[in-house]
């Protein structure tokens, strides 16, 4: 389920990127993209630090048992 979020957030914030690339005359369209390109990459920025956490703890105590796809 992460993976998808992850690169679901990814497509999100690459369709932001061209939105604000193409709308270069209309301020109010530049100003909304770019306010979803920040929060796209907060978003990224702690799915990816959790999911870095949840492998780091599950790994640390021996508890690979309960998310197989890490060990």
């Amino acid at each position: 389920l992460i993976p998808i979020l992850v690169g679901l957030a990814v497509v999100l914030f690459m369709w932001y990127v061209v939105s604000y690339v193409i709308n270069q005359r209309n301020a109010e369209e530049r100003a909304k993209a770019a306010q979803f390109m920040i929060w796209g990459i907060i978003a990224l920025f702690v799915m990816v630090s959790v999911w870095g956490l949840v492998a780091f703890v599950t790994t640390t105590f021996g508890l690979g048992f309960l998310i197989p796809q890490l060990q």
